[in-house]
């Protein structure tokens, strides 16, 4: 049986990047280093996945994360401080990525030849932050998605589709 080690494996993402390893027959270890103590990974060659705002449903019941927070506030238009309330203001634009695309991504790149040192921009979808509003609520955007970040480096290598972002809030509208 294969072994892989995932750190922070019981997070919001990591929960998800755990299940796919069980999934595929991995044994699985999860565990948390303190980042700042490079010494404990400088001598790997890591590939790295960079997601945007990553969204979508917790495997667990947890509400710590910063996904689930935002989309929390989101839903429920709070701004617990100014920077928030600007977002409103503004109606800025957010780019996202469902949680599961940025666990396979992962895997992906976990077990994928010839990738060391690469890294992945993970986007699907931008929005107005109006438009995440409405469909984190069940309703449908007013405006069309924006393509801001471009992802085909990791759609080529990482052989992922991106799941259209309205699937994903949708989904966690249903949750709530």
């Amino acid at each position: 049986m294969k072994q892989v080690g995932i750190i922070g494996g019981a997070g919001f993402i990591g929960s998800y990047v755990t299940r796919i390893f069980l999934r595929n027959g991995f044994s699985v270890k999860v565990s948390a280093t303190d980042p700042s103590k490079s010494e404990k990974y400088q001598h790997l060659m890591i590939t790295s996945v960079s997601p945007v705002l990553v969204m979508g449903r917790s495997l667990s019941e947890r509400q710590d994360s910063t996904s689930g927070g935002m989309q929390f506030l989101f839903k429920n238009k709070i701004a617990p401080n100014p920077f928030v309330q600007m977002m409103y203001d503004q109606d800025i634009l957010i780019a996202g990525v469902d949680v599961e695309d940025v666990a396979e991504c992962v895997y992906q790149a976990a077990v994928k030849k010839g990738l060391h040192g690469r890294n992945y921009l993970l986007s699907s979808e931008t929005y107005k932050v109006s438009d995440i509003m409405l469909m984190l609520n069940g309703a449908e955007p007013v405006q069309a998605p924006f393509i801001v970040y471009r992802n085909e480096l990791a759609k080529k290598e990482l052989d992922v589709a991106f799941r259209p972002l309205n699937q994903t809030l949708n989904a966690y509208a249903e949750q709530a």
